[in-house]
Parts: structure tokens; sequence; C-alpha cells
């Protein structure tokens, strides 16, 4: 758990991510019965292997706005004048027909396109520059929790998630909706709910423009949940950008936005700004008052007046912290929210 400093002690993330049953049908089988064997083997030079069918007309992305429920509201939120992601601007995209597939998704053929699927199982992906697009991902109600709705591997990098829904089954957990184990990954225009611990846990990438709400309760999840979870800082030159995103966490443990300094690993280089969010104990765990966190940029987010009773907004931020930053962060009702 968190120490007084902000130090998260307990998050060491295993060598090992175990398999799931799930994991014994490959997407070798899976896809061959269908005849698209792309997930690995040779591809003609110049073309990206797909999962699944081809694209329906791209619509651009939707320009509405609506309540995100249950939970806080960025309806009348002021300070930055947005129009925050929610239901109908994030997930798979209108007009686009899925293809019903059981199982995990197992990937080893790097510039592997997964695409307008609608998965009851996983994603495991072991190679470079995947995509993942227009799918939507639940995981199964019986057999056993599910670690992740989409993981990259160690050593493996380039992953890119764009308009999938991610939906945790509320009768058997899914712990987490994005689980990053590797280098870059782009997270955009997503929908992740349902989750018991994390919806995205990842030290470094881009993201931006998700609505990321409503975890479920399981108790053996002891109350450790946040709706982005970072443990120490980005791999060596890399970083951290959280943008424009709706991120509520309706239960009252941990945070909508934890970030946690590692015993040996400060936080550093995070950009996390203009972001509506609320909900959790804290809402915003910001690296730790005491550690030696860098590069640290808070701004421009608005935070819901529903907060947890004997908690507020955000705690454990280094202002002198070399290029640590906290500026123009506001309540939904315009008041400026203090350096924690």
């Amino acid at each position: 758990m968190m120490s007084g400093s902000g130090v998260y002690r307990g998050a060491v993330r295993p060598s090992r991510v175990p398999f799931r049953p799930a994991a014994l049908l490959s997407a070798t089988l899976l896809l061959g019965a269908v005849g698209l064997l792309t997930a690995c083997g040779d591809e003609p030079e110049g073309r990206q292997p797909q999962v699944g069918a081809p694209p329906a007309a791209t619509p651009s992305p939707p320009t509405t706005s609506a309540t995100p429920s249950p939970g806080p509201s960025p309806t009348g939120a002021t300070g930055n004048g947005a129009e925050w992601p929610n239901a109908d601007t994030t997930g798979v995209e209108p007009g686009v027909r899925l293809t019903k597939r059981t199982g995990q998704i197992f990937v080893k053929k790097s510039g592997t396109v997964i695409q307008n699927i609608d998965l009851l199982g996983d994603v495991r992906i072991e190679a470079n520059n995947v995509t993942v697009r227009n799918v939507r991902i639940r995981n199964p109600s019986s057999g056993g929790p599910t670690y992740w709705g989409i993981l990259q591997w160690e050593g493996y990098k380039g992953l890119v998630v764009e308009h999938v829904d991610i939906i945790g089954s509320t009768k058997e957990e899914m712990t987490k909706g994005i689980d990053n184990l590797g280098g870059m990954v782009t997270v955009r225009y997503s929908d992740i709910s349902g989750i018991s611990k994390k919806a995205i846990d990842t030290q470094h990438g881009l993201i931006e423009n998700n609505y990321l709400h409503d975890p479920h309760h399981f108790p053996q999840a002891d109350g450790e949940v946040d709706m982005i979870r970072v443990t120490g800082g980005p791999a060596k030159g890399l970083k951290l950008v959280v943008r424009n995103n709706t991120i509520i966490n309706t239960l009252g443990g941990t945070a909508a936005m934890g970030i946690y300094s590692d015993t040996n690993n400060p936080c550093h280089d995070i950009l996390f700004e203009h972001n509506f969010l609320g909900g959790g104990g804290y809402t915003l765990y910001a690296g730790g008052q005491d550690d030696p966190t860098y590069n640290l940029v808070i701004k421009d987010n608005v935070f819901s007046t529903k907060v947890k009773p004997g908690f507020g907004p955000a705690i454990f931020f280094n202002g002198k912290g070399r290029g640590n930053v906290w500026r123009n962060n506001k309540w939904q009702s315009g008041r400026t929210v203090p350096v924690p």
C-alpha cells in the first residue's frame, strides 16, 4: 500500500503475468476458422495484417456531449469551456459492424490491426506497433477472474488503442482494462468501465479523449482502485501525457488518477492537463509530497465538487521539485483548487 510520502510499496509488477485459461485458444486457431490467419505468420510486404472484418465507412468522431452517469457530472464545468469525453464521443464508432469472437486473441505479428470485433475474452500482445480499433471487449461472467482487457507485454512497444469499449462483468472480476508492461502506448477515444482495480495501468504513453468510469466492487480488490495508475517514472526517453479525459471513480478508494512514486523510482516527466476528474478517496494522488519527483506538471484540470467526506481533491504534491508545476486547477464550480 502507499506510505505517507506517496511512495507506493506494494505495486511491484510481477515478472510474469499469468495466462488465463482462454490463452489456450491461440489467435491461429481462433482466426483460422474464419480464414484470417493474420495474428502470426508472414504477410505480403506493404500490408498490415488484420484481425477482424474490414472497416465500414469511418465517421468522424462525434462532437456532442452528455452527462456521465452515475457519478460526478462534468456538465457545467467552468474554467476551461470543455465538452468532456463521454459515452457518446468514445468507444466503438457509430455504424461500425462488429463480428463476434470468443477467447483470447494472442498477437505475435508486429503491425497487426485488430478491428471490428465484439470479443468475449481478452487481447494479449507480444509484438510491436499493434493497433486495436473499433473493438468491444467483455470478460466472461464465470470461470475465474480476467487480468486484463488488453495487455502489451514487456519488451514490446507501439500499441495504439482507439475507439474501443472495455466493459467488465458484474459477476466476475476484470482486474485491469489496459495493462502496459512494455514501451509506448497510445489510448484515445475509448470507453473503459467495470474494472476492479485499474482502467489503465502504465508508466508512459499518450492517454487522451477517453471516458474512464464506474468501476465494479470486488472484495478481493481490497478497495485498491485507480482509473489511471502510474507507479514510478517512465522508461528512459519516454514521458506520460494524460490529456482531455473524463476520469470518474464512483467507488470510495483509491483515486481517479493515482500517481505513485516507487521505492527507487520517483515520478517524473508526467503531463496531466485539461481533464475532468472526480470520485475516489482523494481524487488525485500527485506523486508524493516528500519524494524527489520532477517534471510533474498538473494544470488546467477540473475537479468534481462531489468529494468523499474527510478527503479532498488532491494530496501529496511536491511543489519544490525541479520542474514541478501545479497551475490553474479548478473545482467544477470554478473556484481554484489550491496546491495540495
